[in-house]
């Protein structure tokens, strides 16, 4: 099975589904601190930590079953790059501990290493086009309670806008991620989002004459003297 994961530092998606895309069970691990109590009980990213390794430790013990075994784990990446009017330096910092902490507990509780996928891969291998100037969460949202019935059936009326289930659709996307691909262990533990949309330009190397003479040399042949 595959266990698909949207992660930040206030709600976390969590996805469990089939090999064959069926969707076995979803949840959510709230890490909001919008009380006095949460507040209290989250006082910064190490108490999240724990927390959500504990709820981990017991999604495994008494969740799965012996004949349910997670075999593969997909994480979207943290953002990689400062957007205006989006996101703050801050942000991304908390963003990329949270995922990093995160990876590590899951791998030392399923002994899996994850696979990480882009965003944008996520969507687009998905066969989710999303317009500029769109809200992308909704889009996602409205696009996962289309396609899959189980999501649409356990999604209650009248959401608000800022509701634990977009993080769940998230997570859903994520997890289907590794169905599509089918498993790769020799990827585990890599980027293969980044892999699936990076052209690499591959350098032509000339016995004698390294990359960069070879193109200071061409450049002077074009041009006349």
């Amino acid at each position: 099975m595959i266990l698909g994961l949207d992660i930040s530092s206030n709600v976390i998606g969590v996805t469990l589904m089939d090999l064959d895309g069926t969707i076995i069970e979803l949840s959510y691990i709230d890490l909001r601190t919008t009380t006095k109590a949460s507040k209290a009980k989250f006082q910064d990213l190490f108490d999240k930590q724990k927390y959500c390794a504990e709820w981990f430790e017991n999604f495994k013990n008494n969740f799965l079953n012996s004949h349910q075994t997670i075999t593969q784990i997909h994480i979207e990446e943290a953002l990689s790059k400062f957007t205006p009017n989006f996101s703050s330096i801050n942000t991304l910092c908390v963003l990329f501990k949270m995922n990093f902490a995160l990876s590590y507990e899951v791998y030392r509780i399923f002994g899996i290493k994850p696979v990480y996928w882009h965003p944008n891969t996520v969507r687009k291998m998905n066969g989710l086009k999303i317009p500029k100037g769109s809200d992308t969460k909704q889009m996602v949202f409205d696009f996962v309670k289309e396609k899959f019935d189980f999501f649409r059936h356990k999604v209650p009326d009248d959401l608000p806008k800022s509701n634990p289930w977009v993080d769940i659709a998230d997570s859903i996307l994520i997890a289907h991620c590794g169905v599509i691909h089918g498993p790769s262990n020799s990827n585990s533990g890599h980027d293969i989002g980044a892999a699936l949309t990076t052209k690499k330009r591959i350098p032509v190397s000339v016995p004698g004459m390294p990359p960069l003479q070879k193109k200071i040399k061409r450049k002077l042949r074009k041009e006349p003297i």
